[in-house]
């Protein structure tokens, strides 16, 4: 994490890495992404822009761009002045509907409207709890990865 980021306690990942996560990953089509500590929703907004072809492959189907657009990215935000933010960011790099949710990660028992149940492939970033340094029990079901 960047110390260049830091606002308030708050750590923002640089873009390089975001991007080398994405290449790294190559999320598809029709695959989720989560990102349980989204920040203002760059890693999404990343992810969006490798999967809408701006860098590889093209959408071959109206009912692909409209899966990408409304029922891809998932996102979830502690501090209630960010995820606004988050929302608005994926708005204008073109998720029409970017499911992004305030609460704490960590703590939280929300099941995300079934989100890890239906999921055939979800990536996330792994969000470690900075009092015990464990990953929620839903990252360790292993079915998601990154």
């Amino acid at each position: 994490m960047s110390e260049k980021g830091n606002d308030g306690g708050q750590f923002f990942t640089p873009r390089e890495v975001i991007r080398a996560m994405v290449r790294v990953i190559g999320p598809k089509i029709g695959e989720t992404v989560y990102d349980p500590g989204c920040g203002t929703g760059s890693f999404l907004a990343q992810a969006y822009e490798h999967m809408a072809g701006l860098h590889h492959e093209k959408i071959s189907a109206p009912e692909q761009l409209d899966t990408l657009k409304r029922h891809t990215f998932y996102g979830r935000k502690k501090d209630n002045t960010i995820s606004p933010i988050a929302s608005a960011n994926l708005i204008l790099h073109g998720i029409d509907e970017p499911h992004i949710w305030h609460g704490n990660t960590l703590t939280g028992t929300e099941i995300y409207g079934g989100l890890f149940q239906d999921a055939p492939t979800l990536y996330e970033i792994p969000k470690l709890s900075k009092k015990s340094g464990h990953l929620p029990a839903a990252f360790l079901s292993g079915r998601h990865r990154l």
